[in-house]
């Protein structure tokens, strides 16, 4: 459980960014976990606490990411992957503050447009295919198991057993 307040720091472009975790009803309980998931014939294993989605059961209708609302939260290991990785594109999306020389955040990612649809979300002949998946935020990861199981477009994406 998380206390009243947690801070994170990190470089970033020559200044200290700070992450700050505040404790509130919704976040209780929830904690800091790293992505490392993987799938073997249809079956998503756990490793580092997040279960990964089975990617052959997407239909690619993108509803997941039409209605994102204006934001979605960032983890503290999302904004060091990204930081790591040098993904601008994502980290100016942060909403951040300074605050005595330093910039903060409390990791509220701004993806949602005029109509609340992901900024990331790309429409093809394909199906929708998100821009930034190979890094995109542990929420997304791993939607829908996070929600329940079963996807705005409908697919039911909990283990089933054979």
């Amino acid at each position: 459980m998380l206390q009243d307040a947690a801070e994170v720091v990190y470089g970033y472009r020559g200044r200290r960014l700070r992450y700050v975790l505040e404790g509130d009803e919704e976040s209780e309980g929830e904690g800091e976990v790293e992505i490392a998931g993987f799938i073997i014939a249809g079956r998503y294993f756990r490793l580092g606490g997040v279960r990964v989605a089975d990617p052959d059961r997407c239909r690619r209708c993108g509803e997941c990411c039409r209605s994102i609302g204006r934001s979605i939260r960032a983890s503290p290991s999302d904004i060091e992957r990204w930081i790591r990785e040098g993904r601008e594109d994502i980290l100016t999306l942060l909403e951040m503050h300074e605050e005595d020389g330093e910039l903060v955040t409390s990791g509220e990612l701004l993806l949602g447009d005029s109509k609340g649809r992901c900024v990331f979300l790309e429409e093809g002949r394909e199906g929708s295919l998100c821009r930034i998946h190979p890094t995109k935020p542990e929420v997304c990861a791993e939607y829908p198991l996070n929600l329940g199981g079963v996807c705005r477009g409908g697919v039911d994406f909990r283990e089933q057993s054979p």
